[in-house]
Order: structure tokens, then C-alpha cells, then sequence
């Protein structure tokens, strides 16, 4: 399995959970999406925070039809 993920990602932890997991990682900036499985699969990783602030500014829904 290869994953590649968002540069802005580092501080989540959750680069260093999939390396442990002997995942394939490859750390750059991405377009739209902060993870991509496979080449196929995109997700976008929202805090609470960030979810409620994504509302109030209007950039969730265009996020979500990047995705």
C-alpha cells in the first residue's frame, strides 16, 4: 500500500502511525486532499475546529467537490 499525504500533515502524527505500519509513505504537497491511497483514493482530514471553520467560511463545499 502506498500513501501519499499532505506536507501540512507532519504535525498529526499520523506519518509516523503509518510508518510504523511498514506502509509506504511518501510525504509531499497535494493538490486537494490531505491523503491518497493508492493513487485512487482521496481523504481530507477535518478537526472539529476546522470542520466548523470550514462551514463559516464557505471552503468545505468546495473541498468536497475537489474530492
Amino acid at each position: 500500500m502506498k500513501i501519499s499525504v499532505d506536507y501540512r500533515e507532519k504535525g498529526s502524527g499520523i506519518i509516523d502511525l503509518l510508518c510504523k505500519e511498514e506502509v509506504a509513505v511518501e510525504v509531499k504537497k497535494l493538490s486537494y486532499g490531505d491523503y491518497v491511497i493508492n493513487d485512487s483514493i482521496t481523504i481530507e482530514r477535518k478537526t472539529a475546529r476546522d470542520f466548523l471553520i470550514s462551514i463559516i467560511d464557505g471552503r468545505l463545499f468546495n473541498q468536497l467537490s475537489n474530492l
